[in-house]
């Protein structure tokens, strides 16, 4: 369960950013606009008249400063809404560990249902001589297909490539980890004798 309950942290996490994005937008464009209308209403032949390097607006610059200000406070507080609104602090009410357990619980359970239908599928191909022909031609074809493939050089090299970076130990922890946690031994045991039936 703890493989799932990491998942659904996860999967909070990334609504609580998708939730703020639409905001984000909206400011990001607010201010282009307060820009744009404050380079339309500002008078650019007010330094004509200047004499002095004091009388002269640095307009470009002002709104430069301004812009970077503005950007930096948006960008700080989007930030603390995102986390406030991920850690369930505000803006939110985030799922108990019941809610997202029962989630959990109703993947596997469809999950369940699917390699149980499979299985049944895998009885019935079996038990009709025609479709048993078919899959067992099919077999074959495909066996062939599949050893004329390994024997090209380019995969051969590619194979040895991730053979060599890969930890077989490793990914068959992993392998059972995730079988373990998706569903109990008892289930696994009869989906297994479903299958070889």
């Amino acid at each position: 369960m703890t493989i799932g309950t990491k998942q659904d942290n996860e999967r909070d996490e990334f609504d609580a950013v998708k939730r703020w994005r639409k905001t984000a937008i909206i400011l990001g464009f607010g201010l282009f606009i307060a820009e744009m209308g404050i380079l339309t209403i500002q008078d650019h032949l007010v330094n004509s008249a200047a004499t002095k390097y004091e009388d002269i607006l640095l307009l470009y610059w002002t709104l430069r400063k301004y812009r970077i200000v503005t950007m930096a406070s948006m960008d700080l507080l989007l930030a603390l809404a995102i986390w406030l609104t991920a850690t369930g602090r505000a803006f939110g009410r985030v799922k108990t560990k019941g809610e997202k357990m029962n989630e959990i619980i109703e993947r596997q359970e469809y999950m369940l249902f699917k390699l149980r239908g499979l299985g049944m599928v895998k009885n019935v191909l079996y038990r009709n001589e025609e479709l048993r022909k078919v899959v067992g031609q099919f077999c074959v074809e495909n066996e062939m297909k599949r050893q004329a493939l390994l024997e090209d050089e380019n995969v051969v090299t590619a194979i040895n490539t991730v053979k060599s970076k890969m930890d077989m130990k490793k990914v068959d922890v992993e392998t059972d980890m995730h079988i373990n946690a998706l569903l109990p031994k008892s289930d696994v045991n009869n989906i297994n004798v479903t299958l070889s039936s």
